[in-house]
């Protein structure tokens, strides 16, 4: 098993973006439609405030933080030996 010093997650960045634009898109669905449609479209604000969460989530780090403590929760429980591969 590799040092984890050496692991490579990749960044954060592509989460923070793709959450934001969904956020953005919505608040434009959420203003447009409420205004034009049915004052009920302002339902979807949910969705905005989900999507800009996760977006302060993902840039402050906590959602990676949880997945390297599951993972490490699974090698413990797994037990890999040295010369394992874990996908």
């Amino acid at each position: 098993m590799k040092d984890k010093k050496n692991l490579d997650y990749g960044g954060t960045t592509w989460h923070v973006f793709v959450n934001l634009l969904l956020g953005i898109i919505f608040l434009g669905v959420v203003i447009y439609g409420g205004l034009t449609f049915h004052p009920i479209v302002y339902l979807l604000s949910l969705a905005v405030l989900y999507f800009f969460f996760k977006v302060a989530k993902w840039r402050a780090g906590g959602i990676l933080e949880e997945r390297l403590r599951i993972r490490e929760e699974l090698i413990k429980l797994v037990q890999p030996k040295e010369g394992d591969w874990v996908l």
